[in-house]
């Protein structure tokens, strides 16, 4: 059985960690069934609503699914990888919805970014990307490119499976020699929520990834918001 402290840390969060450890290290793969909240909470040897508190936090997050009549199941998909230097191979789904695209004067923050004169003209394209076969988003993707390196660019497809990056280097000529990504956590928005299916204020990913061409110069920043239940990072250093 296993033993939880009494003291300090709530109970509810104890559990909350076990489940989300039987998750993360996929003994609890996706589509299995929980224990029923009474089962459950015999298990564990707590109360009732020490695990209706745990579960519904975890529904909250993305991590349990709840189904009318039939239980609690987890969720669906779940990315591990070395997300900085490997961003979302294809094998983990490469279909995007295009939200919104449009030209924006440069702030500071991408002018310094992009090494750019504030106020310059920017294509602003933001996407949002699922992974594997589903419907729902994981990710928010912002990039930011100076529109006079990029005549036209929003003409092309932009929804699909098109990748942005394949666009610069086919009809560009750009290619990426290297990356720099920022990772900092941050809050859902109200329009990010509605299309991440979260709730507002939910803690998220961001990371601002700027990309730098074969003379060193960057070429293209874009913000990234990841949901946390879908996705991990992991980096590997080698020594």
């Amino acid at each position: 059985m296993q033993e939880f402290q009494r003291r300090g840390i709530a109970l509810y969060y104890q559990v909350e960690s076990y489940i989300r450890d039987k998750i993360m290290s996929n003994e609890w793969p996706s589509g299995y069934k929980l224990l029923s909240e009474p089962e459950l909470a015999k298990e564990l040897n707590v109360s009732r609503s020490t695990i209706r508190q745990a579960i519904s936090d975890l529904a909250d997050s993305g991590l349990l699914i709840r189904k009318q009549g039939l239980g609690t199941f987890v969720a669906e998909s779940i990315y591990e990888d070395d997300f900085i230097s490997n961003y979302l191979p294809d094998e983990f789904g490469k279909k995007h919805t295009l939200l919104s695209k449009r030209t924006v004067p440069s702030s500071l923050m991408l002018s310094e970014r992009l090494q750019l004169s504030m106020g310059m003209s920017l294509y602003e394209i933001r996407r949002a990307r699922m992974l594997k076969n589903e419907e729902v988003p994981a990710i928010i993707e912002t990039s930011y490119l100076e529109s006079a390196r990029f005549p036209q660019l929003l003409d092309h497809d932009l929804t699909g499976e098109v990748k942005l990056y394949s666009l610069l280097r086919v009809h560009y000529h750009v290619q990426m020699s290297s990356q720099n990504t920022l990772i900092e956590p941050t809050v859902l928005k109200p329009d990010e929520a509605k299309i991440l299916h979260c709730k507002v204020g939910q803690p998220v990913l961001l990371l601002v990834r700027t990309c730098y061409d074969a003379a060193g110069k960057p070429f293209i920043t874009t913000k990234i918001l990841v949901r946390p239940d879908k996705c991990r990072i992991s980096i590997s250093t080698k020594y």
